[in-house]
């Protein structure tokens, strides 16, 4: 029997005045997943999901609210990470990126605030290469 595949694909364009500048998209697959998609109500604080993450295995991901949430990983009190997303822009990383991955070490947790009233539709979709 086949393995299950996963792919996620990004695009980025970027345009002017003068015109589209770049446009270009990605495509990377994995075998296995670990997403998330729920709400959290306005003035809730620290909100706990379980979400299992091995930061060594990620090959892209994505956060997303539609409105502005602190996430804290592992633990409520004494997060591994703190990440704060604005209303409507995603945390995008993947192993392309300029830049690090922003998680320390592998989650188990996540720990959802919202402060403001209206309620956060999160998503958070992270693909992994478990395979040996």
């Amino acid at each position: 029997m086949a393995a299950s595949q996963f792919t996620h694909t990004l695009g980025t364009t970027y345009k002017t005045d003068a015109g589209t500048i770049a446009s270009v998209t990605a495509i990377y697959v994995a075998d296995s997943e670990s997403n998330l998609d729920d709400t959290v109500a306005g003035s809730t604080t620290n909100k706990e999901f379980d979400l299992a993450i091995t930061k060594s295995d990620v090959i892209s991901m994505i956060m997303f609210s539609n409105e502005a949430v602190t996430l804290k990983t592992n633990s409520s009190g004494s997060p591994s990470d703190t990440i704060s997303l604005a209303a409507n822009m995603p945390l995008v990383w993947n192993t392309d990126s300029p830049v690090a991955i922003p998680l320390a070490g592998p989650v188990t947790k996540i720990f959802a605030t919202n402060a403001g009233v209206a309620a956060a539709a999160l998503k958070i979709r992270v693909l992994m290469k478990i395979s040996v």
